[in-house]
């Protein structure tokens, strides 16, 4: 959603707000993918980044109608897609 579609009113039935609130290094990951080198010491790969990241999930809708079906439906969908 763009936010000139909030400030004309345009707003979806039922909206998922997604928030980052916390970034956590994670010390089992940590050593687990090294860098990979070439026999001349150039990097192949690098390694993934060892943290956790922390999502807080809310579901609003602006009718009582929408609330229940919609709301509903959008955090099953959501559960499933991070999972």
């Amino acid at each position: 959603m763009r936010p000139s579609d909030a400030a004309n009113g345009n707003l979806p039935a039922t909206r998922v707000n997604l928030f980052l609130y916390q970034v956590t290094p994670n010390p089992h990951r940590n050593n687990l993918d090294l860098p990979t080198r070439s026999q001349q010491g150039d990097l192949v790969q690098r390694p993934q980044i060892a943290l956790d990241l922390h999502y807080l999930m809310s579901f609003t809708a602006t009718t009582a109608r929408s609330s229940r079906s919609g709301c509903s439906e959008a955090r099953s969908r959501c559960c499933t897609a991070s999972h």
